[in-house]
């Protein structure tokens, strides 16, 4: 496309091209007489810079975030992933915007604020946010690690063994959805498809994430499998459907105590009657048992190990047991190796 249809197509002007060019954002080829020719690749391109202007984004911030990016066959949805994120950084910051305004408001309604005090709190706010987006700018990475999660799973060398007899959790797991008649799945934190993919070949089933590359990489492996970005918190999984098993493998200690109960909350309402929810994750039978281990890991001298453990959630066996026994639903435990437990609960 030369660069006449490019500026009618998006409402740029020449001039625009030009600098995106000298910027190297968007570099087009040249036919035979030199003049420039655009691929959808770049008016892809394009569009991106156009929104991430739009949010407030420098170029010189939009080379930095495009210079990360992973450019294969999966740039166009990478495209839109980038744009969505930078969405949701922009809507952060404007809460943030948002709250001050109100929290001042009513302390000026209150006499308890002057002007000079709201310029001191607006600018504290403008600051952090800046440094919110600075930090996300200098952040932003597509998934990469997804690209050897699979492989890194049977080669670590994790002290804690975190991930000991990876496989035959997984077995332990799937030996709980043999004994439900499913012709749907949901997996939350879904990964690259390990635990339910094979399943995707005779019945349907669906695979959430919040990594856009953990979906990609489930999708090569498994193509019949539906794949979503989301979480445990999204209050509907899918709309508009029930499945028989929602399972879940090392994912579920990354939400604290009341995120995990909102969860089970949202995977009972996205259950047929009689499904099962099948948990297989870090956890501790109690309070007690996490302080013993505390205890064990200071007399080895290792509170550095302690240390990795506190940076996460592990679950509480018997808190969950209480909350589930208070809306009268079955409920079974077992221990499967190490900080691993598997929980089963009877929809």
């Amino acid at each position: 496309m030369n660069t006449k249809n490019v500026c009618n197509r998006l409402g740029l002007t020449p001039k625009g091209l030009r600098v995106y060019e000298e910027k190297g954002l968007v570099v087009p080829a040249r036919n035979e007489n030199g003049y420039r020719n655009y691929s959808e690749r770049d008016i892809l391109r394009l569009r991106e810079i156009l929104l991430l202007k739009d949010l407030g984004f420098s170029l010189q911030d939009i080379k930095g975030l495009q210079d990360k990016s992973i450019d294969d066959e999966h740039i166009f949805v990478r495209s839109l992933y980038l744009q969505k994120q930078a969405i949701n950084k922009k809507i952060q910051v404007l809460k943030n915007i948002e709250r001050t305004l109100e929290e001042s408001i009513d302390k000026v309604l209150n006499d308890e604020m002057n002007k000079q005090l709201y310029l001191n709190a607006m600018g504290k706010t403008l600051d952090n946010n800046k440094r919110t987006m600075s930090s996300w700018r200098d952040q932003w990475n597509f998934d990469t690690w997804a690209i050897t999660y699979d492989e890194s799973l049977t080669n670590n060398n994790d002290e804690l063994e975190l991930f000991k007899d990876y496989s035959r959790v997984l077995e332990e797991v799937r030996k709980e959805i043999a004994t439900t008649s499913c012709q749907r799945i949901l997996d939350l934190g879904c990964g690259t498809g390990n635990l339910t993919g094979r399943y995707s070949q005779q019945v349907e089933v669906y695979g959430i994430d919040q990594s856009l590359e953990m979906l990609l990489q489930c999708k090569e492996k498994y193509p019949k499998m539906k794949v979503k970005l989301g979480n445990f918190l999204d209050e509907t999984y899918i709309e508009g459907v029930k499945f028989d098993c929602i399972v879940t493998t090392y994912a579920f200690h990354h939400l604290t105590e009341a995120e995990k109960e909102k969860a089970i909350d949202y995977m009972l309402g996205a259950l047929k009657p009689e499904g099962k929810i099948v948990i297989g994750d870090l956890m501790f039978l109690n309070e007690e048992k996490r302080k013993e281990k505390e205890q064990e890991f200071i007399a080895r001298g290792r509170e550095d190990l302690w240390e990795t453990i506190e940076e996460e959630f592990y679950g509480d066996v018997e808190k969950l047991k209480t909350y589930i026994d208070k809306k009268g639903i079955g409920f079974k435990y077992k221990h499967l190796v190490n900080f691993t437990w598997m929980i089963v609960i009877q929809g």
